[in-house]
């Protein structure tokens, strides 16, 4: 249940930060980075889940080989969810003379 929950949030979470990068850009730009974010995490799971299972290897208890990938792939998309927050909330504070590019 937590893994599949665990998935859920992943998914919700990489639309939420698609909408954050492309907030700004406009429809054409906004949908399709929304609709097509999920696929990003089933396709960083599957480079992250390698990279993971080839560091952690046999140095840890059983189960961590096998939860290595999903735990890599939630770090990483908490990072990106992070600085994608960070990122919106930056274009939200800054004074219109620096966000226009004038000076």
């Amino acid at each position: 249940m937590l893994y599949l929950a665990g998935v859920a949030l992943m998914l919700v979470g990489s639309v939420f930060v698609a909408g954050l990068v492309a907030r700004g850009r406009g429809l054409l730009v906004l949908v399709p980075a929304m609709v097509l974010s999920p696929f990003l995490v089933f396709l960083s799971y599957a480079v992250l889940d390698s990279l993971a299972v080839g560091v952690v290897g046999e140095a840890g208890p059983g189960w961590l080989e096998d939860e290595a990938g999903i735990l890599a792939t939630g770090v990483f998309w908490l990072g990106a969810g992070l600085w994608g927050r960070r990122r919106g909330r930056g274009e939200e504070q800054a004074p219109a003379s620096l966000a226009s590019g004038a000076a």
